[in-house]
């Protein structure tokens, strides 16, 4: 049986070290202890959210009154595999990088771009990780969960999780309805490495290194250590020896707009002198949050209260001796000068526990 523990401090619990006392807290390194667990939650009556480690979560500085239950462990296993393809069952609780890890040292294309990112693999289909070309959708057969009120699992296929740009079903209709517990997985045994960004073009282009690399594995292993080499450089790692590395990464969702909408913005950053960049996909277009931020005022290195704006990433508000109600205070202050200067609203990424 899980041991369940009182008054724990939740900050170390989380990338960005904010947040007061859970009132019970508990790890699960198994889908037993998960259920047995949830099942102690039912009969006590209490409150309950489950984390993984906390890279895109914060909690209130009163902390939280109920359990919190954070899933540990690793298990990765292979249900099926062809010449060309490849089935992997993970649980919801393995570190996500660790998988990357594993999968690109085996040969297996398809998540290499998403090498590096903070978190768990339960985590990645609720927000549709995504990032340097990659998004983690293109590669999600199931998502198995847990129904919060009966334990009973579902099993939900790519389709019927409804992908899109950082958003899934579990961030909408099914929010926090369903457990994950575990993600299955399909990556390719032939496939050569994906390389869309923009970086990341241009680092591997102009490198002899990669160019004379005649191993497909070994091609794999070069992106995947180019894009950790890229997100070390803006303190997007989880790194105890960086200071701009206490966040939870991107902060803010580079909005997406209608053809309407993106004229309009267009128009008003023209009248500032600047050309607006932006990636255009079926009738939307993305656009850049770190370039409206900026352009709204806000550098790099800003701060307020102890809680800033990184020195290397405009998108990552970082915590430099603040408390959760300062960071958010700072996180308004931004999204509505953005707002009153261009009239689009920025979304947050991370999760909010109250």
């Amino acid at each position: 049986m899980p041991e369940i523990e009182k008054n724990i401090l939740l900050a170390p619990h989380t990338a960005i070290n904010l947040g007061g006392k859970a009132k019970y807290f508990t790890e699960c390194q198994n889908e037993s202890d998960l259920i047995e667990t949830l099942q102690i939650a039912k009969d006590k009556n209490l409150k309950f959210e489950v984390i993984g480690e906390g890279s895109n979560v914060i909690f209130q500085d009163e902390g939280y009154n109920g359990l919190i239950i954070k899933l540990t462990g690793e298990n990765i296993e292979i249900t099926d595999e062809t010449d060309s393809d490849v089935l992997i069952k993970v649980w919801a609780g393995t570190n996500w990088n660790k998988f990357v890890e594993w999968s690109v040292n085996k040969g297996y294309q398809g998540i290499e771009c998403l090498s590096g990112i903070p978190g768990s693999t339960g985590a990645t289909p609720v927000q549709n990780l995504g990032a340097y070309g990659q998004e983690v959708s293109s590669t999600i057969v199931n998502v198995i969960c847990l129904d919060r009120n009966n334990f009973r699992q579902l099993n939900f296929s790519g389709s019927q999780c409804r992908f899109d740009y950082r958003n899934s079903i579990f961030k909408n209709e099914l929010k926090g309805r369903y457990i994950i517990s575990y993600v299955v997985f399909k990556l390719s045994k032939v496939n050569e490495p994906e390389i869309k960004y923009s970086d990341l073009i241009s680092e591997t282009e102009n490198s002899v290194e990669y160019n004379s690399l005649l191993r497909r594995d070994k091609r794999l292993e070069f992106i995947r250590n180019k894009v950790i080499d890229i997100r070390r450089r803006k303190s997007m790692l989880s790194d105890d020896k960086d200071t701009e590395a206490k966040s939870c990464g991107s902060f803010f969702k580079n909005p997406v707009l209608t053809f309407y909408e993106f004229n309009e913005v267009s128009r008003k950053i023209s009248e500032l002198g600047f050309d607006m960049p932006f990636y255009k996909f079926n009738d939307k277009y993305k656009i850049p949050a770190a370039f409206l931020i900026e352009r709204a005022g806000f550098e790099k290195g800003y701060t307020k209260n102890g809680a800033g704006i990184s020195k290397n990433h405009t998108l990552a508000l970082v915590n430099r001796g603040c408390t959760t109600k300062e960071l958010l205070e700072l996180a308004d202050e931004i999204s509505n000068k953005v707002y009153k200067n261009f009239r689009i609203k920025l979304n947050i990424e991370p999760i909010i526990i109250k």
